[in-house]
């Protein structure tokens, strides 16, 4: 079944933040709780709330959070790591140093500096009726400028503020696609999905013929993957109930990621007949914020890198929740021949008429085998995918993941 994700609700932060002010430590929030603050309002879920606060005060939190089941999750103290207690709640600190002038200097991970302004820290906001300290809308505007690709819930608590306080957004944080919730990537592919999935295609039907030996010669015949016991695998747009619950019959801690809530109802079912467990999340590939960093020592990614435009966006989110040493696997379409199928075929090759362009749109209708012998009941919209270039693949794996293991 699915499971529920850990929240940080607005009575477990006003709890936070309570405790801070009775022990002296003054802290500003930053990320979607400083935006809600700032709005005096809960306009999404968090998974998080990210708090800014004097180094100097680092030791004080830390003996603080410990006795009450928190522990160090990512990063390395003093100036940014995750602090978790056992029922999934994070702190995401981000310790500045402040200068004459008020100015906050946050050393981040890879040992860069960014500097918060001394007017950012003036913003005032409500959570749970209780008044609070957070970064002013221009300095929220200023920090998600920079530093990472926004995704949706991004753009939408930018254009809230905008709404709000009149902000100037940058075009960076302006949307694309003229302000949809959902981008038409998404859109059509949440779309597509829904139908292959009611016409039963190849790809959404469950496995429930598995056992240890078939899932290995399934998933690694060769064995490339080593051994997975106890080990967290994040099959990504990956549903449909095939591979997944292939690593939870071999031992592994298994997180589903898929665009597709119909696919994840495979997942659900594969995982009901195997009586094993899977943590199913529906979410679009191009944005894994809901996942920590460094938590998965596999990535398994079957072929659906070519229903996104742009593949360098995915590698990155890729590298960010996988651990030093894991292994990123994913198949994509081979970038000449992408598109092609019987009719291409001239007799003594296939006919290449597409231009050689990344991020290409390629249309087709499918294949009869994608339905095996069943005939879809209703019309399904032709298979989209984005051609990526063979300099985009190993480019962007290099800037992106280091180690992968690529079919």
């Amino acid at each position: 079944m699915m499971e529920t994700k850990p929240e940080m609700t607005s009575s477990a932060l006003v709890e936070l933040l309570e405790l801070f002010e009775s022990t002296a430590i003054p802290v500003c929030l930053d990320g979607g709780w400083g935006v809600d603050a700032l709005l005096q309002t809960q306009t999404r879920p968090h998974k998080d709330v990210d708090i800014i606060l004097s180094v100097a005060d680092v030791p004080k939190l830390q003996e603080l959070l410990t006795m009450r089941g928190f522990a160090v999750r990512e990063g390395k103290p003093p100036n940014s790591f995750v602090l978790a207690n056992g029922a999934g709640l994070e702190v995401d600190v981000h310790a500045v140093t402040f200068d004459d002038d008020g100015n906050g200097i946050y050393r981040m991970q890879k040992g860069e500096d960014w500097i918060y302004p001394a007017e950012g820290f003036s913003g005032r906001g409500l959570v749970g009726g209780m008044s609070v300290r957070c970064l002013s809308p221009t300095t929220q505007v200023l920090c998600h400028a920079h530093g990472y690709v926004p995704v949706e819930k991004d753009f939408r608590d930018m254009e809230l503020l905008k709404e709000c306080f009149g902000v100037t957004l940058p075009s960076r944080l302006q949307r694309k696609d003229g302000g949809a919730s959902m981008d038409e990537v998404a859109k059509y592919n949440v779309e597509r999905w829904k139908a292959l999935a009611r016409a039963n295609a190849v790809f959404t039907r469950p496995r429930f013929d598995l056992d240890k030996d078939s899932a290995w010669e399934y998933l690694d015949p060769q064995r490339r993957l080593g051994e997975v016991v106890g080990k967290d695998v994040l099959c990504l747009a990956a549903g449909g109930g095939q591979q997944s619950v292939a690593f939870a019959l071999l031992g592994a801690n298994v997180t589903v990621v898929d665009i597709s809530e119909a696919q994840l109802r495979r997942d659900a079912e594969a995982a009901a007949h195997y009586n094993v467990n899977l943590n199913l999340l529906q979410g679009d590939m191009r944005d894994l914020s809901h996942l920590s960093e460094k938590s998965f020592d596999i990535v398994w990614h079957p072929y659906s890198l070519n229903f996104v435009p742009d593949a360098r966006v995915v590698f990155r989110e890729v590298a960010r929740v996988l651990r030093v040493g894991g292994i990123y696997h994913f198949t994509c379409a081979n970038p000449f021949f992408i598109g092609l199928g019987r009719k291409d075929w001239s007799g003594d090759g296939y006919v290449l008429r597409l231009p050689y362009v990344d991020g290409a749109e390629i249309t087709y209708q499918d294949e009869s085998w994608i339905y095996g012998e069943e005939n879809p009941d209703e019309p399904i919209r032709k298979c989209k995918e984005y051609r990526h270039t063979l300099n985009t693949l190993v480019n962007g794996l290099i800037e992106g993941v280091s180690n992968p293991l690529c079919n």
